[in-house]
């Protein structure tokens, strides 16, 4: 079984394994669950992110498209951790209750 590695390396996943690795390091005090989602995430982000932004970027060289995906995986795990925090900061029953106020205005009339 002959396997080729210039096309594993080159693909957008193992660039974004690759990136998500050099951004946990930065994401300090988050508990390893969230860094393990974020982590998942990150790499998905980078394997969906990355074709498409390298055809918008006219990118033709496998070494800056590999580079353009770990790129993707590093700045995804940060985007990832933000929204955590924006998700964990929401007041859920506030929000739940200015909703159902509204909802109820359109009821009345």
């Amino acid at each position: 079984m002959d396997v080729d590695y210039k096309e594993w390396v080159v693909h957008p996943l193992t660039g974004g394994i690759v990136g998500a690795l050099l951004g946990l390091k930065g994401v300090p005090g988050t508990s390893w669950p969230a860094r393990a989602g974020n982590f998942g995430l990150s790499c998905a982000a980078a394997a969906v992110v990355t074709p498409g932004l390298a055809e918008t970027l006219k990118v033709s060289s496998p070494a800056m498209f590999a580079l353009l995906a770990v790129a993707v995986g590093a700045f995804g795990i940060s985007v990832c951790t933000a929204i955590l925090g924006m998700i964990k900061s929401i007041d859920w029953a506030e929000q739940a209750k200015e909703f159902l106020a509204w909802f109820r205005s359109f009821k009345k009339g």
